[in-house]
């Protein structure tokens, strides 16, 4: 059932302090953990203050290819004046033994997202209350802004994907040789914008182009040249810009 406005005042925002717990101490048990979670959180998405500092920390150690244990995130707090109000050397001890493995930091991690995907819901929803009263908004306005802010909180769902590196420096050394020995001015489909092509150098295979930007724009005039297929005599590169 629905809570009413009422109801829902004092109400604590969503959160699970031992999936937020467990997240960490199984960061600290396996650095290789961190692979997995950064594809579901950022250090915002931690609802305790001193557990997004202790996460950022943890960050900063891998940015720096430093080992991540207890020893050196302690120290990485204290360098930057943040390990009192993180609870300390004893708290930051505490979440190593927070859990016995890292197997189920997935899981962990998941339900952190879970709760602040909640907690930014509930914020969007209260601004989009707040706006609605205010009558000199234009309504397509609010719409289009609340619309952009759902499908960010949407997009947070889709978790991320690592590839290698070695596959990816491959197809990037392919795809540098073809555009060396290709006669044509691009490897892909001009767009007819001489400045993007030589950006882009054309829409590539596979590419889902979205035209995005504030209202009025432009985006209704450039709209055309993407529903129009400008090579009828090219079935193949007709489908490709479609």
């Amino acid at each position: 059932m629905a809570l009413a406005g009422s109801e829902l005042k004092g109400k604590v925002p969503p959160h699970n302090e031992d999936a937020e717990v467990a997240t960490l101490g199984a960061l600290l048990l396996d650095s290789e953990a961190l692979a997995t979670v950064v594809r579901y959180l950022r250090p915002e998405d931690f609802y305790k203050t001193a557990h997004q500092r202790v996460y950022q920390a943890i960050l900063n150690l891998f940015d720096r290819n430093e080992a991540i244990d207890l020893i050196t995130l302690t120290e990485e707090l204290k360098n930057s004046g943040l390990l009192e109000s993180c609870g300390g050397p004893a708290y930051v001890s505490r979440l190593t033994t927070a859990v016995p493995t890292s197997a189920n930091v997935k899981y962990y991690a998941q339900i952190v997202q879970d709760c602040s995907m909640r907690r930014h819901l509930a914020r969007i929803s209260s601004a989009i209350i707040a706006t609605t009263h205010d009558e000199s908004q234009d309504v397509r306005l609010i719409i289009e802004e609340a619309e952009r802010q759902i499908f960010e909180i949407t997009d947070r769902q889709h978790a991320g994907t690592f590839q290698a590196a070695k596959e990816i420096v491959t197809r990037t050394i392919e795809a540098i040789e073809k555009l060396y020995h290709t006669k044509d001015s691009y490897i892909g489909i001009p767009t007819g914008f001489s400045e993007l092509d030589m950006l882009t150098s054309g829409f590539q295979n596979s590419e889902f182009i979205v035209i995005g930007a504030r209202p009025s724009v432009g985006k209704t005039a450039l709209a055309p040249y993407a529903t129009s297929c400008p090579w009828a005599s090219s079935p193949s590169k007709c489908r490709a810009w479609r």
